[in-house]
């Protein structure tokens, strides 16, 4: 059985005890609730991040990389099952000639662009979940029809974007619009492919992938395949980093090669004192230099720079440069 899925306030628990701030329970117990630390602690353990030391019988983080790493490949594999359950649905429905034509609809050249986006939104009463990324059918990256329905409807957005969304002036100045309407955001290195939920009983999918050129999309009504897009939405959003307006909104971290060796050293899951003693420096320099890499990832807090890095291929084993 998997164990349960991770909360704010597990990671928030697991990030204390791994940051050192607290060497037992007790502090975060005042701060959260000792029923909310108890099951944290409970889930953590499930998951191998947390165990007890044998001696006091205290928590403890096990070796973050081998402990995250271990996180990371199990949302990877649910990925992986999610992708291959749509995968198998879609061929289904391809080759079966069953399928109703209310359920999936073919919008052809007239119908498939801005103005068929824009419609769906407008159609929303709840919720709507995107998937952005290149190309755009207009060069205008405003979203209009979010800002009015989040402001005059309290419509929910969530978006999750491409970091290919995020390299152009335009495309920053869009998201950061949207994240001052409220929209909650994340990015990831790749998406595969553009969509828009609405309210979880619609989606469409441009279908056409040439820049410019996006006149041919299916909308999909209640059905398996819906169910499965809605699923790929969910277990992308669980792996993309947040975005907020602090900072600059690209996730990659931009490694210098003065902070190659400052990285190795931090996802190895050293302390500060200890990396500032193989560094030949102050803590505070250290400290200062992981502050940088931070606003330069556009993440939050430690735990997630650790985990950004260690998904950029920055591990123990990498080696420097040439």
């Amino acid at each position: 059985m998997k164990p349960s899925p991770l909360s704010p306030e597990d990671w928030l628990v697991y990030e204390r005890l791994a940051s050192g701030t607290a060497e037992h329970p007790h502090p975060v117990r005042a701060e959260l609730g000792a029923d909310v630390v108890r099951t944290a602690l409970e889930r953590l353990g499930a998951w191998g991040l947390v165990e007890y030391d044998p001696v006091c019988a205290l928590p403890r983080v096990v070796e973050p990389v081998m402990g995250l790493d271990g996180v990371m490949r199990a949302w990877e594999a649910a990925l992986d099952d999610v992708r291959q359950t749509a995968t198998e649905i879609a061929g289904r429905w391809r080759r079966g000639q069953e399928v109703r034509g209310d359920l999936v609809e073919m919008l052809e050249r007239g119908d498939a662009g801005l103005a068929a986006f824009e419609a769906l939104q407008r159609a929303a009463r709840d919720e709507v979940l995107i998937f952005d990324r290149p190309p755009y059918v207009s060069p205008n990256r405003l979203n209009t029809v979010q800002l009015e329905m989040m402001r005059d409807r309290r419509v929910q957005y969530r978006t999750v974007y491409a970091h290919a969304a995020l390299a152009t002036e335009e495309g920053e100045k869009s998201v950061r619009a949207a994240l001052g309407a409220g929209e909650q955001a994340r990015t990831t290195d790749r998406l595969p492919m553009k969509l828009v939920l609405v309210d979880r009983r619609v989606a469409m999918i441009p279908l056409e992938r040439e820049e410019q050129s996006l006149h041919t999309a299916v909308l999909v009504r209640p059905c398996a395949l819906l169910e499965a897009l809605i699923e790929l939405f969910e277990s992308v959003w669980a792996r993309a980093l947040p975005l907020t307006l602090t900072g600059t909104l690209t996730a990659r971290p931009a490694v210098s090669a003065q902070d190659e060796q400052l990285v190795r050293l931090l996802v190895s899951g050293l302390t500060d004192a200890a990396i500032a003693r193989a560094l030949g420096c102050a803590a505070r320099t250290v400290q200062r230099r992981i502050a940088r890499l931070m606003e330069a990832s556009g993440s939050i807090n430690r735990l997630q720079l650790g985990i950004h890095l260690a998904a950029a291929g920055w591990g123990p084993g990498r080696r420097s440069r040439d």
